[in-house]
């Protein structure tokens, strides 16, 4: 509806496919970095090369080099799936790790969907694309990227806005354009500096949310600099009679103008300002840098049977948790409306009177998902407001804004020291559900016995019962071997090893657990360099109440006694941190034993983390 009470009319079937699981582990970026705004750029077509994503198929695609520099340290891109064959979901995350268990685009078969998505920049230069099921056609244009400001500059510095509407050509709208929908092949221009809170100068982009209204054909709306030629490019594509809308970061053109072309038919337009970047001639005390997180799950009221009712909303803690600075001013999230029971819109905002603007538009029975950059209160919450019926709302945080000179481009991470621990626990469950991969290393001969084991699991940080599963290591001088077994436990139950599986120095080991029943749960380990797979069904009724990836110095004897821990190389990478629950915050550990620091794990990225025997904090990955 637009949030101006005027209807929705038609749209697709319903039926497409929202991620059930999420979030990853909060990580942060170790740098606030700025934005460029580039002439929107093909770079994937997969219809070209009849290359189609299949079900749980993924493609990898490089980003950097020409127009992305090395060090970018995320990417905006439109991404639009096509000629889908059944209802899915897409995935987009940085190269180098496991998919993340969220979604970026939602869709039922036959759909075409398209939406913006900010990314962090993996290994490689690249970013990875997954596919649920169904095949589809992948097309990726690229928008802008980020990259470290460490220089003062406020170039590409962004101030988040109250959002407010620019233009809207609906008949009695009000608003500039009012009563002059788009024709096909027509474009229109829309003023945007100077008005809705945007600055008359000083502005390089604007980041805008741009809806579609009662299409009178299926097409396609590009969004350009006035001025400048038409890119080959598309950020919306619909069908007959569909609203909907998408997240568009665009450079204003002559006069301070964006212009808006219609492909086909006639529909009307509404555009909405969330905020604009600066070109460096703004007061850097109101502008904020950008931080990558690897994409967080910070809300799904599925996972409490709470949908959001008619004309109601919910508040949502971000800024200090899930790795969001405490300072952040605004949040990089994708928000998907699921489950909807009426045709409605959602308008995300900082708080109070929920603005006369909208997010997401539906009708009854869509899944719909669409990127935000909301601006956040000053005690770092952002609200949710829903119009008509009831929906289920899902938010994956990948990023955040903090003030320029904040001096905090992440949220502080609290250490402990443990006896027997090393890496990175998460509290504040229920946890359904934990992944990781990680390293294999080697032991060094020493005089005594020693032994360690890298883990995954739930429940093991201040709790007699956990499920968890991993790689064990023993050095015995009476030999001189080591002995490697992987296995899985439950406890009080004692570890079961996994004699199917063949696990030796330098192989890398992904462990997936899982709740399948009320108490029925489903352990997976698998050798990636091998291909050798394990699963086992197992009944486990713990309290759930944390998560975590863990080089141990395991217990030995019948008296609870720890094992000097084995003086491991090379250095131990976590990867594909993933975990469903609460997840409010990472908790460090660090190993003592006789005094001394043995295992130190390196900060969090959104990469992962690595731990290193002796007490020298690593590199991240």
């Amino acid at each position: 509806m637009l949030g101006a009470g005027l209807a929705l009319l038609g749209g697709p079937a319903p039926g497409a496919s929202v991620a059930t699981s999420g979030p990853e582990l909060a990580a942060t970026a170790t740098a606030g970095a700025a934005y460029t705004a580039l002439e929107p750029t093909r770079l994937l077509d997969t219809r070209l090369a009849g290359a189609a994503l299949g079900p749980r198929g993924s493609t990898s695609l490089a980003v950097t080099g020409g127009s992305v520099p090395a060090d970018a340290t995320a990417v905006a891109v439109n991404v639009t799936v096509t000629d889908t064959t059944a209802a899915s979901y897409l995935t987009v995350y940085p190269a180098g790790v496991a998919p993340p268990m969220i979604s970026n685009l939602n869709w039922s078969p036959g759909q075409t969907v398209a939406n913006l998505v900010i990314v962090p920049v993996g290994s490689g230069g690249e970013v990875e694309f997954y596919n649920y099921a169904g095949s589809t056609d992948l097309v990726v244009d690229l928008e802008g990227y980020f990259a470290p400001e460490l220089t003062g500059s406020t170039v590409g510095a962004y101030l988040a806005l109250t959002p407010a509407r620019i233009a809207d050509t609906r008949v009695g709208s009000g608003y500039p354009a009012a009563g002059t929908p788009l024709g096909p092949g027509a474009s229109l221009a829309v003023q945007v500096a100077g008005v809705g809170g945007v600055p008359a100068t000083g502005v390089s982009a604007a980041l805008l949310n741009v809806t579609v209204s009662n299409p009178a054909a299926a097409g396609y709306l590009t969004v350009f600099p006035t001025g400048l030629a038409r890119p080959t490019a598309s950020n919306l594509n619909w069908v007959k009679g569909q609203t909907l809308a998408n997240r568009v970061v665009v450079p204003l053109g002559s006069g301070g103008q964006i212009s808006l072309y219609n492909q086909s038919g006639t529909t009307n337009v509404v555009v909405d300002v969330d905020g604009y970047f600066s070109s460096g001639t703004v007061s850097s005390n109101t502008l904020s840098l950008f931080s990558a997180l690897s994409p967080v799950r910070v809300l799904d009221t599925r996972q409490t049977n709470s949908p959001l009712g008619a004309a109601a909303s919910v508040t949502v803690q971000m800024g200090g948790v899930a790795g969001i600075a405490a300072s952040a001013s605004a949040v990089v999230a994708n928000v998907t409306a699921t489950d909807t029971t009426a045709d409605s819109y959602l308008t995300v905002y900082p708080g109070g009177p929920p603005p006369l603007a909208s997010d997401l538009n539906w009708s009854a029975g869509e899944t719909v998902p669409n990127l935000t950059v909301a601006g956040l209160s000053a005690s770092g919450t952002l609200s949710i407001y829903n119009h008509a019926g009831s929906v289920a709302v899902v938010v994956d945080v990948f990023g955040y804004f903090s003030p320029v000179g904040s001096g905090s481009t992440s949220s502080t991470t609290p250490t402990i020291a443990s006896a027997n621990w090393s890496g990175y626990e998460v509290g504040d469950g229920p946890y359904t559900s934990v992944a990781g991969t990680f390293t294999v290393p080697d032991l060094a001969p020493s005089g005594t016995y020693s032994a360690m084991a890298e883990w995954v699991g739930i429940d093991g940080a201040a709790n007699s019962s956990l499920i968890q599963a991993g790689v064990g290591e023993s050095y015995d001088p009476t030999t001189n071997l080591v002995q490697i077994q992987p296995w899985w436990e439950i406890l009080p139950a004692p570890e079961t090893p996994i004699t199917s599986l063949t696990v030796v120095p330098g192989n890398t080991v992904t462990v997936a657990i899982s709740q399948s029943s009320a108490s029925t749960w489903t352990i997976q380990v698998t050798n990636d360099s091998t291909g050798q797979r394990f699963a086992t069904d197992q009944s486990y009724t713990g309290p759930l109440s944390s998560a975590e990836w863990i080089v141990e110095a395991p217990t030995v004897s019948s008296s609870g006694a720890v094992a000097a821990l084995g003086a491991y190389s090379p250095n131990i990478t976590f990867t594909g941190l993933q975990s469903v629950g609460t997840s409010l915050g990472t908790t460090a550990v660090v190993m003592e034993q006789s005094g001394q620091v043995v295992s130190v794990p390196s900060a969090l990225t959104a990469v992962g983390f690595t731990v290193a025997y002796g007490s020298t904090t690593p590199a991240a990955p």
